[in-house]
């Protein structure tokens, strides 16, 4: 009985195989709870600065509707970047215009992020868009600003099936993060593609040992450096040295299978180099993210 009352209260999570900063997430996940519900109980009738609720947001929608881009002509588009038995990546760029077009109408893609937030990453995705447009392929993609990503991997093995002449069937992904900066790589690479914007949680980079390790104290999350995203026929998955890190499009790890059957927050998995066992980073709940909730 001495021992049971010796015991802590509240666990740590280290019993749970666990880092600390679990604890943090926890803390902030259980007040943003407490205050979203708090705010669900204010009155809807109060004004603020001597203008009613409906002028408030009237004026919030205008401000909105100011910062974001027009939608984008689909002929001149068209003819530019035409259909091509070459290269996959016009029909993905054409695909991605139509359903940011389609997203002035109505919000459609997955996301945590408060309004104004939003509309700043809706921005910065018609900048990633139009940049493309205007300047050609870029020589690292920015994945987390396509609205559906495994359009992108797709056409990527499409492009090196073609060029090899080799069935797509027979094509996986190999990976290499990369110690060059975003400024360094110019070009892109002779098969496959840079990719960058995403986010590790649970665990991060270890840039001198090139692999995977132990979150520092109060850093929830970290950003990714460019990967090189590798077509390879034939290849044999390692059995050992790597973790399947799954990539998802939210803080949210859930997803309902759409009809394309892609999953809609789930992206792909890649392998990360470590020296620790697959199960320490899936107690860990180690995965990488294309946007956060901020």
């Amino acid at each position: 009985m001495s021992y049971i009352k010796s015991l802590p209260i509240n666990d740590t999570p280290e019993i749970f195989a666990l880092h600390e900063n679990a604890n943090i997430t926890f803390a902030q996940n259980e007040t943003n709870a407490m205050l979203t519900g708090l705010l669900l109980l204010q009155p809807k009738t109060s004004s603020g600065g001597g203008k009613s609720r409906e002028e408030v947001m009237e004026e919030t929608a205008k401000e909105i509707l100011e910062k974001v881009p027009k939608p984008i002509p689909l002929d001149p588009l068209n003819e530019k970047y035409p259909v091509m038995y070459e290269q996959s990546m016009n029909t993905v760029l054409v695909q991605e215009v139509i359903r940011y077009n389609r997203l002035y109408v109505l919000i459609a893609y997955p996301s945590l992020k408060p309004l104004a937030s939003w509309v700043i990453d809706l921005v910065a995705r018609m900048k990633f868009i139009n940049d493309w447009i205007d300047n050609g392929m870029p020589s690292v993609y920015w994945i987390s600003g396509f609205f559906f990503p495994q359009a992108f991997l797709t056409g990527t093995l499409q492009n090196f099936a073609r060029k090899k002449v080799i069935s797509i069937d027979t094509i996986s992904w190999d990976f290499k993060v990369m110690r060059e900066s975003l400024s360094e790589l110019s070009k892109q690479p002779e098969d496959g593609c840079y990719i960058r914007g995403l986010y590790l949680e649970g665990a991060r980079w270890d840039p001198i040992k090139q692999m995977l390790a132990e979150s520092r104290p109060k850093e929830l999350y970290v950003d990714v450096p460019v990967i090189w995203l590798i077509p390879t026929a034939n290849r044999k998955n390692p059995d050992k040295g790597i973790y399947e890190c799954p990539v998802y499009k939210t803080l949210t790890r859930a997803g309902t299978l759409s009809t394309t059957g892609h999953s809609t927050n789930f992206v792909f998995a890649v392998e990360l180099p470590t020296d620790q066992l697959q199960k320490h980073w899936i107690k860990r709940g180690v995965a990488m993210l294309c946007a956060l909730n901020y």
